[in-house]
């Protein structure tokens, strides 16, 4: 073919398509056979009314696979775009407010020295478990010393 494309416009076509070629090498199409002077080409023959409602019906039913694709990609972009400006405006747990009063927490209690040591060690290492869930840290606990028992002088043997 030439390139040349042959399109409908009435909804109702059931004509024929023939392709005219005339002494001269000149193409041209038309609905109608060609004349005598023209050899001719049956290009498209003529449909019924239910081949052409089949293919309407097969058209429109990939019209709307197409369209629903389309929809699917959009929707999909719209979800990722609006996951990504989520990310970007969800503070880290390092700068939250509840962040920031556990360590301020963690500060206080480390720099109490009017209890006892193993009540500091209890209450440091609690400190420490709230700014590691605050702040999504993790943050070793302190470990307690290893108690030392001193017998002063009772000269008995161990207690066992």
């Amino acid at each position: 073919m030439t390139g040349a494309s042959v399109s409908w416009t009435s909804p109702h076509a059931m004509a024929q398509v023939y392709k005219c070629t005339d002494a001269q090498e000149q193409v041209r199409y038309a609905d109608a056979p060609c004349g005598a002077a023209s050899t001719q080409d049956l290009l498209e023959g003529q449909r019924s009314a239910d081949d052409i409602e089949r293919e309407r019906s097969a058209a429109a039913q990939a019209q709307e696979r197409k369209y629903r694709q389309r929809a699917l990609e959009q929707e999909s972009r719209m979800q990722l775009g609006q996951a990504q400006q989520s990310q970007a405006r969800a503070p880290l747990p390092a700068d939250s407010p509840a962040c920031k009063d556990a360590r301020k927490e963690l500060q206080f209690v480390s720099g109490i020295r009017t209890i006892s040591q193993d009540e500091k060690c209890m209450r440091v290492n609690a400190a420490i478990a709230q700014v590691n869930a605050a702040c999504g840290t993790n943050t070793p606990l302190m470990q307690e010393p290893d108690k030392v028992i001193i017998d002063h002088g009772g000269g008995g043997a161990p207690a066992q």
